[in-house]
């Protein structure tokens, strides 16, 4: 196999940083939201019609391998993201007696470096490199390459290491900050009072009236210190304020920029405005660039013609206060927009036992079952039909009665 030209991606520097206790929850923050994202295969028609599709592509979405669950495997892979600037997925497959590929496993791979190679006929293979030594090298149609802030490299994302310079800078200064304050905080407690001493004396009495005077703190059970005139202890009170909080504030801001992580998601302490900033401004193209990712390598060019993606769903992802879900489900269920079964998920609650949930109101008294399409009465409306019945039947029979 003859090559002709290669790039290659090493190390930025991504992990060094991950020790940095700003950096990883910065990255947590992030992580947590993409495990709450639901994968689906699905299939858009020409009409614009999206449906959902139950095959072993999903199988593979729910449980992507045998050592990780579905959030376990978003979560690695964002981690990956947000260290190297690029994700490497293997999906594992084997030809069925048909000739069909079928995957069996997505597998995270975390090489030290990777390098693009093109043979004579313009073919194109990741060559691997692990830290074990072992050195593959794959066609790169067979590796799901999800790629972060790609533009200034022909083949990866990110710019090498010069990605890292600025914000390892930032950390640096960060952490002189806090050794700076453990050093000033142990200075300013060694110092607890000054023994003033009422009268000349020399070095080697001042000396033995300190350690009596020691003595004296140490021994005395009762709490309460006893000296002459000659001594007078002056306590210094304790008022440490070494760092102002605008300092403190900008220097987690200008580190949580990098991830585009708000001071206020990364405390919890963040409003409904500032959710949906944070997910337009850090999630929502990374979310969207793992959907087309997984779509170009798993799909081949005549099943995509067919309307085939993989969509990476954020529906998990809280936006909306108690009150507000309130407020919109009492729109949403009377207008039919959504199911029983998804107004009780809104609230954490279980589906309604033998597929009650599964209908969508009509108004407030007239029901549509998902499955069947049929109409229902609501129970109420059910309940006031048969009293009514029951009433005309009396007055009928009574009438009869009479009229004998």
């Amino acid at each position: 196999m003859n090559f002709g030209s290669s790039a290659v991606s090493g190390d930025w520097g991504g992990e060094q940083l991950y020790g940095s206790d700003i950096v990883v929850q910065s990255i947590r923050c992030k992580a947590n939201e993409f495990k709450k994202l639901q994968p689906r295969h699905i299939r858009r028609s020409d009409k614009g019609e999206v449906e959902g599709v139950w095959g072993n592509i999903q199988r593979l979405l729910d449980e992507p391998n045998e050592y990780m669950t579905q959030s376990e495997f978003l979560e690695k892979i964002t981690i990956l993201l947000e260290l190297n600037k690029n994700v490497y997925i293997y999906p594992t497959y084997h030809y069925s007696d048909m000739g069909e590929k079928v995957y069996d496993g997505l597998y995270p791979l975390k090489p030290s470096t990777v390098e693009v190679l093109v043979d004579r006929t313009g073919g194109m293979y990741y060559k691997f490199a692990f830290a074990n030594g072992y050195n593959p090298t794959i066609p790169i149609e067979d590796i799901i390459h999800w790629k972060k802030d790609y533009g200034v490299d022909d083949y990866f994302g990110g710019n090498g290491s010069r990605d890292a310079w600025n914000l390892n800078q930032s950390v640096k200064y960060y952490n002189s900050l806090l050794q700076s304050i453990g050093k000033a905080l142990n200075a300013s407690y060694q110092v607890n009072g000054i023994l003033k001493v009422n009268s000349m004396m020399s070095d080697e009495k001042i000396a033995k009236e300190r350690e009596a005077f020691v003595s004296m703190l140490r021994n005395n059970e009762s709490g309460l210190m006893v000296t002459d005139y000659k001594t007078e202890y002056i306590d210094m009170k304790k008022d440490v304020k070494l760092v102002d909080t605008d300092t403190i504030k900008f220097m987690y801001e200008n580190i949580l920029r990098a991830s585009g992580t708000p001071l206020a998601i990364l405390s919890g302490d963040y409003t409904k405005t500032q959710k949906e900033a944070y997910y337009e401004h850090a999630l929502e193209s990374d979310i969207k660039g793992l959907g087309e990712a997984f779509t170009k390598r798993m799909f081949t060019a005549r099943e995509k013609s067919f309307g085939n993606r993989i969509l990476f769903y954020p529906s998990a992802i809280e936006f909306m206060t108690t009150q507000e879900k309130l407020s919109f489900s009492q729109i949403a269920v009377p207008s039919g927009s959504m199911m029983k079964d998804e107004f009780r998920e809104m609230f954490g609650l279980p589906p309604m036992p033998n597929e009650m949930g599964r209908t969508i109101a009509q108004g407030y008294n007239t029901l549509i079952d998902v499955d069947s399409g049929s109409k229902q009465s609501h129970p109420q409306q059910i309940q006031q039909k048969q009293t009514v019945e029951e009433t005309e039947t009396t007055v009928t029979e009574g009438n009869d009665a009479n009229e004998s």
